[in-house]
């Protein structure tokens, strides 16, 4: 499964890079920084791990007419929860230990289906923020332990529907986040 993980992950890296046209950057964080598989930044404000220590140079820009929006200039962090889809009646099922997981609360959850037959993921995959999965999930016994159950299926309507995108429109949320 650990391999197939990878795969996931580097499917969706693919998906967001490539249609994004460039515009976005998405790694691996270099020692799971917070429990999660990726990192997603707009081009330009990547910085290596080694040259963080690096003293920083400020420069001032003074624009002559109008203002700029400012845009989120932060890393948006994903943990990516892939499964293999045996047929079109599969249910992705998942514990989440939020008490384990080190995840920060801006941290996304990304649930995505993998055919193995097709190497690729699902058209459809579920994403949404820690702490909105937080109110909506199923609670267990074990409190800090949470679970995700779905079709991933914009036709089978569930809880987690709402949160539902097509592969190729994950740039899309992205950009609109960053």
């Amino acid at each position: 499964m650990e391999n197939i993980q990878e795969d996931v992950e580097n499917k969706i890296i693919d998906c967001i890079v490539l249609g994004s046209n460039g515009r976005l950057i998405v790694f691996k964080p270099e020692e799971h920084k917070n429990g999660t598989d990726l990192a997603v930044k707009r081009k330009g404000e990547y910085e290596p791990e080694e040259n963080k220590s690096i003293v920083e140079q400020k420069v001032v820009r003074a624009q002559a007419f109008g203002s700029v929006s400012k845009k989120n200039k932060e890393e948006m962090f994903v943990s990516v929860s892939g499964q293999i889809k045996t047929d079109e009646k599969s249910i992705f099922i998942k514990d989440i230990n939020i008490g384990e997981s080190g995840l920060d609360k801006k941290a996304y959850l990304l649930f995505v289906f993998f055919n193995l037959v097709k190497h690729d993921i699902d058209d459809y995959v579920c994403i949404l923020q820690l702490e909105k999965f937080k109110k909506i999930a199923t609670a267990t016994k074990d409190r800090n332990i949470l679970k995700f159950e779905s079709y991933l299926s914009p036709e089978k309507k569930d809880k987690y529907t709402d949160f539902l995108i097509n592969k190729k429109e994950l740039a899309h949320f992205f950009l609109g986040m960053t």
